[in-house]
């Protein structure tokens, strides 16, 4: 009957520290790499049939106000608006973020954008060649 009572109490005290865990406020760099993963997860392997199915994604902003990255993902088998949604969401943490952090001047250089291809049945993102 101890034994039994002290799993009890054991089980209680691992629910409360969850719950109490679960409670706290999820940090900007988590809540963008969870938000992320989202994102990729809904991409999924960006499958093609040709070009015409390729589309980019820009994501995140760079010091400079740019896209940080692209992903590439495929309109025939993307939601659409569930991607661009989140998105957005990606955008607004990462400017919660950005506007905690002190600024540092840099220096902007042009740089070309990506581009989207099929290969090998795969939506992919290319550097345009230079």
């Amino acid at each position: 009957m101890r034994r039994l009572a002290g799993s009890a109490l054991l089980l209680l005290m691992v629910s409360v520290v969850g719950h109490a865990r679960a409670a706290e406020p999820e940090s900007d760099e988590v809540a963008l790499a969870r938000i992320k993963a989202e994102i990729v997860k809904m991409i999924g392997p960006a499958r093609c049939r040709n070009l015409v199915h390729c589309r980019l994604l820009p994501l995140g902003l760079d010091p400079c106000g740019r896209p940080a990255e692209y992903l590439a993902y495929s309109s025939g088998f993307t939601d659409i608006p569930a991607l661009e949604t989140k998105a957005s969401e990606y955008a607004f943490v990462q400017e919660e973020l950005l506007a905690k952090q002190p600024s540092a001047p840099g220096v902007c250089e042009p740089r070309p954008e990506p581009q989207a291809a099929c290969i090998d049945a795969h939506c992919r993102v290319v550097q345009p060649a230079q």
